[in-house]
């Protein structure tokens, strides 16, 4: 009771999905609860407020490859937990569900969604309510209250608020299931994750742009305009190049970030780096 008074009583019920198998001892520490509190759940409370935000804009039509990307792991998802129930391996489809969540929803397509959202181009909004309101069925097992909560929200106002709980669980739809992007798209995140670690070493805020990110692998080149695009925006660097090694040492990928700065690309972060302050001050103002 005292734990369910603190933190709720689905993050308690998600430490014991979470935490090992059924009828396994568990090793019970509150430092897990708030993790879960500070991970999974934040997540999905900041990703269903930055729905609220931008909720009822003008939608678009076309589907970028990060779209197709996401519905692509959200069906993988709906594939892997239902299985997993289907085991009665609550553990493993828990784990999956809080993977999705954090790394594919909002540490990647959300982030890197940010824009369309501002801009109000596209249809990114519709895309992420469906996809919350089908997490929100997958959850409705494990967390009843978040997941009605989720779902409430979402109907606000409209048509169709009746329970998530009498809901069909949701279908997989193997036609949306593309294993050969979410292949492209891990490489796309490591070699961005590389850059990254890169201009860490250097000592280089992302904000300031560089001219060239150079990956070495035999194996590894991405052709497609729009994932090239994303290792761009993600490491802010103006081109790639991509270098081959011999056979024999195709599985090694390494990058190197040309860390040498033209007066151009100077001006161009001292812009941004202006821009974020004057942002910061209107935050602190309580401007929109």
């Amino acid at each position: 009771d005292e734990v369910i008074d603190k933190f709720g009583a689905d993050v308690s019920r998600w430490w014991f999905y979470r935490v090992n198998q059924a009828g396994e001892p568990k090793n019970f520490r509150e430092e897990d609860l708030k993790e879960i509190q500070n991970g999974l759940w934040r997540v999905i409370v900041n990703s269903l407020r930055f729905w609220e935000l931008y909720k009822g804009q003008k939608s678009g039509n076309d589907l970028s490859l990060l779209d197709r990307w996401l519905l692509s792991k959200l069906n993988s998802l709906v594939e892997s937990v239902t299985e997993s129930l289907d085991e009665y391996d609550a553990t493993s489809a828990s784990r999956g569900i809080e993977k999705f969540v954090i790394e594919d929803l909002s540490n990647w397509w959300i982030r890197r969604s940010r824009n369309k959202f501002q801009s109000k181009s596209g249809h990114q909004n519709d895309l992420l309510r469906f996809v919350l309101l089908e997490l929100a069925k997958l959850i409705a097992p494990f967390v009843p209250f978040l997941a009605e909560h989720i779902h409430e929200e979402m109907h606000r106002g409209t048509a169709g608020s009746e329970s998530v709980h009498i809901h069909d669980w949701p279908e997989v739809n193997k036609k949306l299931i593309d294993k050969g992007l979410e292949e492209e798209m891990d490489l796309v995140r490591r070699v961005a994750s590389l850059g990254l670690a890169a201009r860490k070493e250097a000592g280089i805020k992302v904000r300031q742009p560089l001219d060239e990110l150079r990956i070495t692998n035999h194996e590894s080149r991405i052709v497609d305009e729009e994932l090239l695009d994303l290792i761009k925006e993600e490491v802010n660097v103006k081109n790639l190049e991509f270098k081959s090694l011999k056979v024999s040492e195709k599985e090694v990928l390494s990058v190197e970030l040309d860390t040498e700065m033209t007066a151009a690309l100077r001006a161009e972060g001292l812009i941004r780096e202006f821009i974020r302050m004057v942002q910061d001050a209107r935050k602190d103002a309580g401007y929109d």
